[in-house]
């Protein structure tokens, strides 16, 4: 069976490492006035729910892959759920992701598609708590992009960087 501890471990070092990559990125080619540590922490939360659910779709994978050889698989709506599940919870993040870098490039008219695609993996993932508690993972990081994104709201604004020239007629 799968070590959950080396598999947790080693999926927020993954998060953690493309969390700076990624965010670096954005920063160096962003066009608005967001600071690097605000928006490191969007794209780590982004990544953090996304390598999440990787790991979930692949442990599922490979739980239904072991039963398979052992004769004992079927398809049924439990594996099905847990697909379905992995998959809209990945799209949501990744769809999170893309809205937190064209934020940084100055449209701030993503805040919005953001709002709705937090809320939507919050709403959506908040039931399966009683069942099991790493289904607040995508509650706590949908929760802090949002308190961010509104902490940071004055940050995101496009910002101009040319001087501006006055015409004179000749």
């Amino acid at each position: 069976m799968i070590n959950t501890q080396v598999a947790d471990g080693s999926i927020l070092v993954l998060a953690v490492a493309s969390a700076w990559l990624i965010g670096n990125y954005f920063y160096r080619t962003r066009k608005s006035g967001i600071k690097k540590i605000p928006l490191l922490l969007l794209v780590f939360m982004a990544m953090w729910c996304a390598l999440n659910m990787v790991g979930h779709l692949v442990a599922v994978i490979w739980v239904n892959i072991q039963r398979m050889q052992a004769g004992t698989f079927s398809y049924n709506l439990h594996f099905y759920n847990l697909l379905l599940m992995g998959v809209v919870f990945l799209s949501l993040s990744l769809l999170q992701l893309r809205c937190i870098k064209f934020l940084s490039r100055g449209k701030y008219y993503m805040r919005k598609p953001l709002t709705i695609f937090s809320l939507s993996l919050a709403l959506l993932s908040f039931p399966l708590f009683p069942f099991n508690p790493i289904g607040l993972l995508p509650v706590i990081s949908s929760l802090t992009i949002l308190a961010t994104v509104a902490a940071t709201k004055k940050q995101w604004q496009r910002t101009t960087h040319e001087k501006s020239r006055r015409v004179v007629s000749a």
